[in-house]
């Protein structure tokens, strides 16, 4: 039961004493003034890492210091693979082709910068 301040307080005394009455060694009567979760019963959430999130807007940095501003309802991992020459299988992303015309150039796909995230695609 939520606790609502003196009207508990009273509560608890007239149920108590209700119980204590007209139903004694029938029922035990044990109350709680707290509305739980299904939160407050799990400690312990696993940990999503950085690269497995959905909903993100990222950024991807590149040494000659240009950067790429994306964003993803996927997985973030999947979406840079997009990305990356190596893995894209000739994806024609803006990124894909500023490091095929500039082969000196690189970007850390592992190291991501999430700038936002949501829950949904409307909120990001």
């Amino acid at each position: 039961m939520p606790y609502l301040g003196e009207t508990s307080v009273q509560l608890e005394k007239e149920l108590r004493n209700f119980f204590r009455k007209y139903l004694k060694e029938l029922a035990q009567l044990s109350l709680i003034h707290k509305t739980h979760t299904i939160g407050d019963h799990f400690k312990y959430m696993d940990k999503q890492t950085h690269l497995e999130r959905c909903n993100v807007l990222y950024e991807l940095k590149c040494s000659c210091g240009n950067s790429y501003i994306g964003q993803t309802e996927r997985n973030l991992k999947f979406r840079l693979e997009e990305h990356n020459p190596l893995k894209s299988n000739h994806q024609d992303t803006d990124i894909v082709k500023h490091l095929y015309s500039h082969h000196d150039h690189f970007v850390d796909f592992k190291n991501p910068e999430i700038l936002a995230s949501a829950f949904n695609h409307r909120e990001l």
